[in-house]
């Protein structure tokens, strides 16, 4: 993220600063008219069959409509970074575009007609206002923590622009899925403490189409969720690249 900015401030001199620090999220104190031209990176933990390890080897770049930049642009910005070993030279990893769409499908993007779901899991977790307590707690002390949390996850939901209510919101910090990890060890590398993560399953009234992601991490991969089960309705995609 911080790179491509760097690229959009060397090619675009004419352009306001200001402007480029909104739109990959570096502009402190951001305000919601600052929210909605941001764009979204969110790394896609590989999902979808038996042996999926869940590894990030894709990574979506969400651009809004109201975008002040061209997809072309901002395309351009994160094309070709990549990381090689200092001792060895080896290419570690580069960042390419691809044509291939099938590992948004298991995250809930389909085609227009398509009517989404109503059962998501969070694969990476939630960053929500409410900290788990450390040590040992009753079941009522656990619960009311938890009630609280769920409480957070609706907010996060309206945060995130997802009119449709949810019906139903479980959170726990051990992973909803065989492959997955813990919510804690997520909050490496990041702003979050760890007690701030939390792994969360919604049920909605209606259908909702992907990406769905939800929570304060929401702009750099946190709070990404999958679908569980398909069900008959209406609902479109975000636009995206």
């Amino acid at each position: 993220r911080n790179e491509a900015a760097r690229r959009m401030e060397e090619a675009f001199a004419d352009r306001s600063r200001d402007i480029i620090l909104r739109v990959f999220g570096l502009q402190r104190d951001a305000s919601e008219a600052d929210k909605a031209i941001r764009i979204r990176i969110i790394p896609l933990p590989s999902i979808g069959h038996a042996y999926a390890d869940q590894k990030i080897r894709r990574i979506l770049v969400e651009i809004p409509p109201n975008c002040p930049f061209a997809v072309k642009d901002i395309n351009w910005a994160f094309y070709g970074f990549a990381s090689a070993d200092q001792g060895t030279g080896e290419m570690l990893w580069e960042l390419i575009p691809s044509e291939d769409r099938g590992m948004l499908r298991h995250y809930g993007c389909r085609e227009k007609d398509h009517g989404g779901f109503r059962r998501w899991r969070t694969v990476t977790p939630m960053a929500l206002p409410v900290a788990r307590p450390h040590g040992r707690k009753d079941g009522n002390e656990r619960g009311e923590i938890e009630r609280r949390a769920a409480a957070t996850v609706a907010q996060a939901l309206r945060h995130a622009g997802l009119i449709f209510k949810p019906v139903s919101i479980r959170v726990q910090h051990e992973p909803l899925d065989a492959k997955g990890a813990s919510a804690e060890e997520f909050a490496l590398g990041t702003r979050f403490p760890a007690s701030r993560l939390w792994h969360v399953e919604i049920t909605f009234v209606q259908p909702v189409a992907g990406p769905l992601i939800a929570g304060d991490g929401r702009y750099l991969g946190l709070g990404l969720m999958r679908p569980i089960e398909q069900e008959i309705g209406r609902a479109s995609c975000r636009e995206r690249v």
